[in-house]
């Protein structure tokens, strides 16, 4: 592996994990905040972005647990299960199987079936691509 690919590498797992090697804070610019708070930020966008994304792919789910609810399932998801893919819209495939386990959902055992059904009409809008 190259030097460049292990540093990002190591980035992307720092991004996922939240801990970070003395290698990867040394590639992180200091400005106005430490190292250390910069890779914060970007973890914040990280989950952010990625949570974002998949609360506009759960439209029914929302309705039925509520905005906060998901919000908070989605992130505890993105923190366990990082996309292993480029592709932005085939992320989330495990969320139902992930909501089906997630404790906090247990008073709504149904809602892994409507995220399920929810993902099979996502993936049959991106059919073919």
């Amino acid at each position: 592996m190259s030097v460049l690919a292990d540093i990002q590498q190591q980035m992307a797992d720092a991004l996922v994990t939240g801990k970070a090697t003395d290698r990867v804070l040394d590639h992180i610019k200091a400005g106005l905040f430490a190292p250390e708070q910069h890779l914060q930020i970007y973890q914040n966008n990280y989950t952010q972005s990625l949570t974002d994304a998949l609360v506009l792919e759960f439209p029914i789910v929302e309705v039925f647990v509520g905005t906060a609810f998901l919000r908070e399932a989605i992130k505890s998801y993105v923190r366990q299960t990082p996309p292993e893919k480029p592709r932005l819209y085939e992320y989330g495939e495990t969320f139902p199987a992930f909501l089906k386990a997630y404790a906090p959902a247990k008073g709504v055992p149904y809602i892994a079936d409507l995220a399920r059904l929810e993902w099979a009409v996502h993936s049959l809008q991106y059919a073919g691509e």
